[in-house]
């Protein structure tokens, strides 16, 4: 049962646009519309209409002839949407654009159907990066997921998915000259079974290019990440010459932080990384690769001869600059393919000797305080601070023991609605954050379902937070009947508790909070 939904535009949208102006009169999108569409936007129209007819079939008969319009205008600032009972009009200069406002007319169509009140939308984006991070690596996600979850981001505007495809429970990336970690790092013993099995799986580059050609046509940019030096237990059981004792190491079942670690003193981890980098940079070609860099004990570093040598060799202070060196190191490889480095902001710590490159951007994530470092360093950053209602694997209410999520945090949707990234201690340097993200993962999440009821609606609350300049909570509470309206008629899992107007907050995870550091 939904909430009551506004019979006006301007009561249903969401993220809300900078301008919304009700007009009277409806416009009905049938078979017998007919369309117009400048040639530069060919693409945009013809995928406006294969999202819309999966999820609102044309009806059979039309109510007369009136006319879409997808036109190129210059001098509008994002797009403008105009919707008369004759005519609608979407314009704009470029094909983001365009496609942000056919992306708003779609949202009126799922809302009411193939009849939609009459406005005018002037809107543009706030911030430039408006993101949300899948972890695959936990638990497998389907590629048929995945791109259900893509096309729900996109009716959102937005705009880049942070694809988490390594961790300690498993590796997802496929390599053509590794056949041994395809094998052995995907899978792990299923903990849940009596009888022996293993769970997990692997991409193949099929199916990756698959998805990277799919969100290319919602205007969608993936930002793959592949775990380095921590995070590693994986790829450490098909390598066990990777890691600083040799092995042997098995596929973790549980979550966790474990000591084992890449080894920073051997050349071959770093040969290696090559190779899994370049063929990263063949599949992937957005500007952004993630090379992880967060929760990497150094306790193994001590007793290891050939990390003590790499110190000695590269006059460090300690093992805790190892690290460093590594992150130094993989930056050099990602900029060399032409592509951009992204780090958790640990990368930002111990760097007094190496220092780090101005070119790694740094994803804050233990708090704001990562971003407001990499901000006075004059590096540019990405918010997704766990304690800011941007961690979905957290619980909606921690008060509620029966709820699905992580035990020790809470993300409400009034937490996800509120979270700025731009913060008053940046300063002059606020001008260097892309933007923020929401993240889940996905130790308690066993089947795509879940991470939807997850996701949504905290996703919509946040992309309104990353898009709209003006935001007000009470407005979007009362639009919350047709944001659910819009995901169930994508066939989108969803919450439906309470949305209160407080929220409890959360503990940092970080190596010194309640997750368990595993020997």
């Amino acid at each position: 049962m939904f909430t009551r939904i506004s019979e006006k535009a301007s009561g249903v949208l969401a993220p809300r646009p900078v301008s919304v102006k009700d007009r009277k009169g409806t416009f009905t999108f049938s078979q017998d519309t007919l369309m117009y569409v400048n040639p530069l936007f060919a693409e945009e129209a013809e995928t406006f209409i294969d999202l819309l007819l999966e999820d609102l079939p044309y009806e059979e008969k039309g109510a007369g002839e009136n006319e879409l319009y997808i036109n190129k205008r210059k001098g509008i600032k994002g797009y403008r949407l105009s919707i008369t009972p004759e005519k609608a009009e979407v314009a704009a200069e470029d094909g983001v654009s365009i496609f942000q406002g056919l992306e708003t007319l779609r949202s009126l169509l799922l809302t009411y159907g193939h009849t939609v009140p009459c406005c005018v939308i002037s809107d543009y984006p706030k911030t430039e990066y408006r993101g949300f991070m899948l972890d695959v690596a936990r638990h497998f996600v389907t590629i048929r997921e995945i791109k259900k979850l893509l096309k729900a981001a996109s009716l959102l505007h937005l705009n880049y998915f942070h694809w988490h495809l390594t961790d300690d429970q498993g590796w997802r990336f496929p390599l053509s000259f590794d056949p041994k970690v395809n094998e052995e790092s995907s899978v792990r013993p299923a903990k849940d079974y009596q009888e022996e099995r293993t769970e997990g799986g692997i991409y193949t580059r099929a199916e990756l290019e698959e998805v990277v050609s799919y969100a290319s046509r919602l205007h969608i940019t993936i930002v793959p990440e592949i775990e380095t030096p921590g995070h590693a237990m994986a790829l450490l059981h098909a390598h066990p010459e990777f890691g600083c004792t040799g092995g042997p190491y098995e596929v973790p079942t549980t979550g966790g932080i474990f000591s084992d670690v890449l080894c920073v003193g051997n050349d071959e981890v770093l040969s290696f990384f090559r190779k899994v980098f370049a063929e990263v940079a063949e599949i992937f070609p957005g500007p952004y690769i993630h090379m992880g860099g967060d929760e990497c004990p150094h306790t193994a570093y001590e007793t290891c001869p050939k990390c003590q040598q790499r110190i000695r060799d590269n006059g460090l202070k300690d093992v805790r600059e190892l690290q460093s060196w590594m992150t130094v190191q993989i930056a050099k490889i990602i900029t060399e393919l032409g592509r951009i480095p992204v780090g958790w902001d640990e990368v930002l710590e111990n760097t007094d000797t190496m220092g780090l490159p101005p070119e790694v951007v740094v994803m804050s994530w233990r708090g704001s305080q990562g971003g407001i470092e990499a901000a006075k360093r004059g590096h540019r950053f990405i918010m997704s601070p766990s304690v800011e209602g941007v961690y979905y694997d957290y619980r909606y209410d921690r008060e509620d023991p029966d709820e699905h999520g992580q035990y020790w945090g809470e993300a409400s949707v009034r937490a996800s609605y509120d979270f700025e990234p731009v913060k008053p201690e940046m300063g002059e340097h606020g001008d260097l954050v892309l933007g923020g993200q929401g993240n889940l993962w996905t130790e308690r999440v066993d089947f795509g379902r879940d991470a939807e009821a997850l996701l949504f609606p905290r996703l919509v609350a946040l992309a309104e937070s990353l898009w709209s300049g003006e935001k007000d909570w009470e407005s979007f509470r009362a639009r919350r009947g047709a944001i659910e309206k819009r995901l169930s008629s994508q066939d989108v899992m969803f919450w439906s508790g309470e949305w209160k107007s407080i929220t409890h907050g959360a503990e940092p995870r970080g190596l010194a909070d309640s997750r368990t550091l595993i020997d």
